[in-house]
């Protein structure tokens, strides 16, 4: 992965890597586009994040947490605050579980917090439908 991102760079070509941030991004450009989602407890996997990641965001990056309730949603603000994440990236969007969370539940989450937090929703789900497939 490395290499290809290397060889794409040099041919001034925009990378973007979308990962959940479990293995080692040190080795990862700055100048690719990283979209690192922290998995949370509604998950299963919300131990899988490498916390030591954080120092290899930039401000160009995304934090993304996929919420599954208000107690996930807690548990992301949470984080945000423990591991001071808006230092490294202003671009943390909490986005609803489809059809777990109702997205206007989150909306006022969102709104009830002092953090400079986004929401964002799966747009291809709302216009192609939830089991569309290649969209």
């Amino acid at each position: 992965v490395h290499l290809l991102n290397a060889e794409l760079l040099v041919k001034k070509r925009e990378v973007h890597l979308e990962t959940n941030g479990s293995l080692d991004l040190g080795g990862v450009s700055k100048e690719v586009h990283k979209s690192v989602d922290i998995k949370t407890p509604g998950s299963g996997a919300s131990e899988s994040f490498l916390e030591s990641n954080l120092e290899f965001i930039t401000d160009s990056d995304e934090i993304k947490f996929i919420l599954t309730s208000k107690d996930d949603f807690n548990w992301g603000v949470k984080k945000i605050r423990d591991w001071g994440i808006l230092k490294f990236t202003p671009n943390v969007i909490f986005q609803p579980a489809w059809g777990i969370v109702d997205p206007k539940d989150l909306a006022e989450w969102v709104k009830s917090t002092d953090l400079a937090i986004r929401m964002g929703l799966q747009i291809h789900k709302y216009i192609w439908g939830p089991d569309a497939k290649g969209v």
